[in-house]
């Protein structure tokens, strides 16, 4: 439906293949690629790439944005918030701005297996357990939904 929707709205949509954050067919790698390779044909700001891992922006948009944005459409009254997570930056900016009003609202974290995530909540360390020594694996148990629980 995304897909369909951007080529509504004039987007060229390159689909890839399911690869790694190591691997350069990875989407993240080839949509950096496809802007550098953009900009150098037509010329700087013919395209952006968004680097939302990187990007405080990412986090800045859902802080002072989606945050205040949910706590107004609630009623100024949040029990709890749940979420998956990408690249982290809706979980993160969302959590700071909830907090900050209202410290008794809790914030989970519904992420999928493999996710680099769980341990940094249940242990402080960002990783997967497929990343334990002598268990690291070439293609590990990424997931390809939306980037959902990527091992970045």
């Amino acid at each position: 439906e995304k897909v369909q929707l951007l080529r509504r709205f004039g987007a060229h949509v390159e689909l890839v293949r399911p690869a790694s954050i190591s691997n350069p067919e990875h989407y993240v790698n080839v949509a950096r690629r496809r802007a550098a390779e953009i900009c150098e044909k037509e010329g700087q700001g013919a395209a952006i790439f968004a680097d939302q891992f990187e990007n405080p922006a990412n986090f800045n948009a859902h802080y002072r944005g989606t945050g205040p944005e949910l706590w107004v459409q609630c009623g100024r009254k949040i029990d709890a918030f749940v979420m998956s997570a990408g690249t982290g930056g809706t979980i993160a900016g969302v959590a700071r701005y909830l907090r900050e009003v209202s410290p008794e609202t809790r914030v989970c974290l519904a992420d999928v297996q493999g996710s680099s995530l769980y341990n940094k909540v249940a242990r402080g360390v960002l990783y997967a357990d497929e990343q334990a020594e002598q268990t690291v694996r070439r293609h590990r148990t990424d997931t390809i939904a939306e980037g959902i629980g990527i091992d970045r």
